[in-house]
């Protein structure tokens, strides 16, 4: 797995590395890291993958944490979280990703560069880093700006986040509310792990 930095169990920034990595971990999948680079990346961003296929095609490169999933999925390496969801959950599940990956994500991402930017171009020499820097965070806003995120003041982004947060929590509140009823009295409803739709 290619991830933008080097070192095998080291946390890294990018919330799509470490979704990915969790599914890899929680399903007992051998794997080792890589840096990688953006521009060998086949979608242009990490993490990206490289494997060999059960069948011997030689080795498969495949981008997007979403699809890999999808695809490890398919073929057996990983379990299908939501293969026994009801159409009803299947969206809700849908809907959450989405508005975390699609929305939240870049809500965080567009005020943190400046605290990132030396760790993400630590390869690169101080001079050139900032010159480089500069470059990248003009395409960052840029991207930033054509997503939407950048057309928002401060304030609304900061009560856009509160929003969601607030929604997600709601929802785990409310799960392992209906969770303690079912079994009142037990110790166990309330220690162990639980799903965020309820399961």
């Amino acid at each position: 797995m290619y991830r933008g930095w080097t070192g095998q169990g080291t946390h890294v920034w990018s919330p799509f590395v470490v979704k990915l990595e969790a599914r890899l971990r929680f399903a007992n999948v051998p794997y080792t890291t890589g840096a990688g680079s953006p521009r060998a990346a086949p979608k242009g961003k990490f993490p990206y993958v490289e494997f060999q296929p059960q069948k011997g095609e030689g080795v498969v490169e495949m981008g997007d944490s979403t699809l890999i999933s999808k695809h490890f999925v398919e073929q057996g390496a990983l379990p299908d979280l939501v293969g026994r969801l009801s159409p009803e959950d299947r969206a809700r599940d849908l809907a959450t990703r989405a508005l975390l990956e699609e929305k939240l994500c870049f809500y965080h991402v567009g005020y943190n560069y400046f605290v990132m930017r030396d760790h993400a171009l630590s390869p690169i020499p101080w001079p050139t880093r900032v010159l480089v820097g500069q470059l990248v965070y003009r395409n960052h806003k840029a991207m930033l700006y054509g997503q939407g995120t950048l057309r928002l003041s401060e304030e609304e982004i900061g009560a856009s986040k509160r929003e969601i947060w607030d929604s997600i929590n709601a929802v785990l509140v409310a799960v392992r509310s209906s969770q303690a009823a079912a079994s009142p009295g037990s110790l166990t409803s309330k220690t162990r792990p639980f799903w965020f739709l309820g399961g």
